[in-house]
């Protein structure tokens, strides 16, 4: 989401994108990788200072959980208006959800529950990731 709201002031909507928070400028088509709930940003191409609205931790929170997942990095992606379903969705298409129970019998029978506030049962295995590296200018 991408519009003024009040005179002098933009807001979008942060999104994630290649495994990084992230927004557009309010005022041209520039875009910049975000720190976790910051608030603002400068545009450097234009100048525009835009504000930035988060979603809630929480879903925050069940987002990453979820894009982390994903074997390959230019794949954790997600938009506002993208359900925790639809990414639990999209993980099993491509065979990310996909556990075989009669090779892992100490596994409970429910491993993960999401709705729409975020995820309720997670008994999932933890996940091993390396963060990349922000390289700063």
């Amino acid at each position: 989401m991408t519009g003024l709201v009040r005179a002098g002031s933009y807001v979008v909507e942060a999104h994630a994108s290649w495994s990084k928070w992230a927004a557009r400028c309010g005022l041209c088509p520039n875009g910049t990788s975000l720190q976790r709930l910051q608030p603002t940003w400068d545009c450097w191409v234009c100048g525009t200072t835009t504000e930035i609205i988060w979603p809630p931790v929480k879903i925050m929170e069940a987002v990453e959980r979820l894009l982390m997942m994903r074997p390959d990095p230019t794949k954790r992606n997600w938009f506002p208006g993208e359900t925790l379903h639809d990414l639990v969705r999209e993980n099993a298409e491509h065979g990310i959800l996909d556990i075989h129970y009669a090779a892992i019998d100490s596994l409970p029978r429910t491993l993960l529950v999401v709705d729409d506030e975020g995820i309720r049962v997670d008994n999932l295995p933890a996940l091993k990731h390396r963060v990349r590296q922000q390289v700063t200018p």
